[in-house]
């Protein structure tokens, strides 16, 4: 397939089938990139008069279809084909955005996390559609390569171009205001100026890089020629990973709360060398023959590397139930087991070296597609999913109303709404029972007042649930009275709306005599620490304890084991001007 006009051909093997895209024209892509700047900005000023559902299917509309437009610029051989898909885009996508507002409950339109994964869903679907040959009703891997390498290269070129420009500008306001012109630097800021330029930028971008498509070639077989050789360091390292396995045990992976993290990304890391190397199939072997023999039967060693960081994220939803985290990180364990399981097949296939890759890859992509249309859509939301699961275990039992996590359940949208309003309906005659209808109950109301609590039922908690080491110390009255009242800080309210996850460290760090106390908050990725000592005002946050990421059960173990003590510092804070200095190491 080529592509008329200034477009390089994506293969030799597509020679002869012309697509009758014209050219890129800057011209046009100036206009439709000038066109979604103001869309945006439109959606920006009209936000606070949009419901939030309308709102966020204009948004996700205004972002996807022109960077479909984009990215499917010489994908399609007949233009009606082209036109069918921006159309389907546009659908799937405003279908998506309503779906992300309606159940944000217009706490901000979509969470990082899915927005992340909405990019995704785009960036793969067109390529997919693009490459699949409906003469034949198979997909032309060949195509759908090149044309998804060409789209990474020119999304990558496009967002540096127009970082370029921005610099540009703010360069050519320094300079005039040097000189007392001011106006430059005044209408930077201006929003309707950022979203247009921003947006009239990136598509006069993707015009000027589609016409030097020669150079994106380029680009692309100087990055995966350089990257092939990643390949055996990568397999080297899961092999050495792999023998040394049996003898250090699996604890010391586990240990650091993070192995599924840790191993699917050393797992997509080479999966993607080994696409480098293998490119489309049709490149000659990279590797020496006995090496590349060598490298099929170290692939092996992902196997276990994959099947490990399955069963550690099954241990942590086992053991805390589903997150969307831990919902996505299940969609991508699923994406490398199958490229593991699919690129090991070609030890038993004859043939070309790892002759499964294009297979595996069609099967994963098109795996990853609808698992991200469900996961993003009604028909299976993560937020529903995660509260389903964290619901089924406060209800079963398996974690009591003080230890769970009330705050997941506010910052699920509408799914987290519905059960806390279920939960607080609740008129079980049981203790148990009585006590989630209440936290629930709370949770509401700090959902409808989030920077203030109950002080009344915060101090009960506070006295009754809170934890305080040394084990056995009891807490002054007046600093529980404090970090219970109305307008407490942030981390006061999250300790006494989630007290397991919480600690009250009574300590004399100072020296002098008097004790001070540090909270200590377990934000999931570590601890946050804060110091509150007694000044005449009564209990006052005196600054927050800066650090490492050490656990909250790393603190309790120190403090329990005398571990912990004051280190003195060796060279002092400076005040200049009233303001103090530190030396940070």
């Amino acid at each position: 397939m080529s592509v008329a006009g200034s477009e390089a051909q994506f293969h030799p093997a597509h020679e002869g089938r012309a697509a009758t895209n014209p050219p890129p024209m800057p011209g046009l892509h100036l206009a439709v990139g000038l066109a979604q700047g103001a869309a945006l900005w439109l959606i920006h000023r009209m936000q606070s008069r949009m419901s939030a559902d309308w709102s966020a299917a204009c948004l996700y509309l205004a972002l996807a279809l022109p960077l479909a437009w984009y990215l499917s610029h010489g994908g399609s051989q007949r233009q009606r084909d082209r036109t069918v898909l921006l159309a389907a885009i546009a659908a799937l996508f405003t279908w998506l955005g309503w779906h992300a507002g309606r159940e944000s409950l217009g706490h901000g339109v979509v969470g990082a996390g899915q927005f992340f994964a909405a990019g995704v869903l785009g960036f793969v679907l067109v390529p997919l559609a693009c490459g699949f040959d409906a003469a034949r009703r198979r997909f032309d891997y060949p195509r759908l390569f090149e044309l998804a390498w060409r789209n990474a290269t020119l999304v990558l070129a496009s967002f540096a171009l127009t970082g370029v420009l921005w610099v540009l500008l703010w360069a050519g306001a320094w300079l005039m205001r040097s000189i007392g012109l001011h106006g430059l630097g005044e209408l930077l800021v201006e929003p309707a100026f950022a979203y247009v330029t921003t947006g009239g930028a990136f598509g006069l971008a993707t015009a000027l890089t589609l016409r030097r498509a020669d150079t994106l070639l380029a680009l692309r077989r100087f990055w995966l020629s350089l990257t092939t050789w990643c390949l055996p360091l990568a397999l080297g390292f899961a092999l050495a990973w792999v023998c040394a396995l049996p003898f250090t045990g699996v604890t010391p992976l586990f240990d650091t709360k993070s192995a599924a993290f840790y191993l699917f990304w050393f797992g997509a890391l080479t999966v993607s060398f080994a696409n480098a190397a293998f490119q489309d199939g049709r490149e000659a072997l990279p590797y020496h023959p006995w090496l590349a023999r060598a490298l099929s039967w170290a692939w092996l060693a992902m196997l276990p590397l994959a099947g490990l960081a399955d069963w550690a994220l099954a241990q942590r939803v086992m053991q805390h139930g589903w997150t969307p985290d831990r919902i996505w990180g299940a969609l991508v364990g699923l994406i490398v087991t199958i490229h593991s399981l699919g690129y090991a097949a070609a030890l038993w296939r004859r043939g070309a070296w790892m002759n499964t890759i294009p297979a595996t890859n069609i099967a994963a992509a098109l795996l990853m597609v609808g698992a991200l249309t469900a996961l993003l859509s009604p028909l299976g939301d993560v937020r529903r999913i995660a509260v389903a699961s964290q619901v089924g275990r406060l209800l079963g039992g398996a974690i009591g109303p003080e230890a769970f996590d009330w705050q997941f359940l506010r910052a699920q949208g509408a799914a987290g709404q519905a059960a806390l309003a279920q939960l607080a309906s609740t008129s079980a005659p049981d203790a148990t029972a009585r006590r989630i209808a209440q936290r629930a109950a709370q949770a509401l109301r700090d959902e409808a007042n989030p920077n203030t609590q109950d002080p009344q039922a915060a101090l009960a908690t506070a006295r009754e649930h809170m934890s305080v080491l040394p084990r056995g110390a009891e807490p002054p009255a007046a600093l529980l009275e404090w970090l219970s009242r109305e307008h407490a800080d942030w981390i006061e309210r999250s300790c006494l709306s989630t007290p397991a996850r919480c600690r009250l460290w009574l300590t004399d760090l100072d020296r002098d005599g008097r004790t001070e106390a540090v909270l200590l908050w377990d934000t999931g990725g570590g601890v946050q620490a804060v110091l509150y000592a007694l000044e005449a005002a009564g209990w006052r946050q005196q600054g927050s304890l800066r650090g490492g990421p050490v656990q909250l059960e790393d603190w309790e173990q120190a403090i329990d084991s005398g571990h912990v003590e004051p280190a003195s510092t060796k060279w002092p804070d400076l005040m200049i001007d009233g303001r103090r200095t530190s030396l940070a190491p």
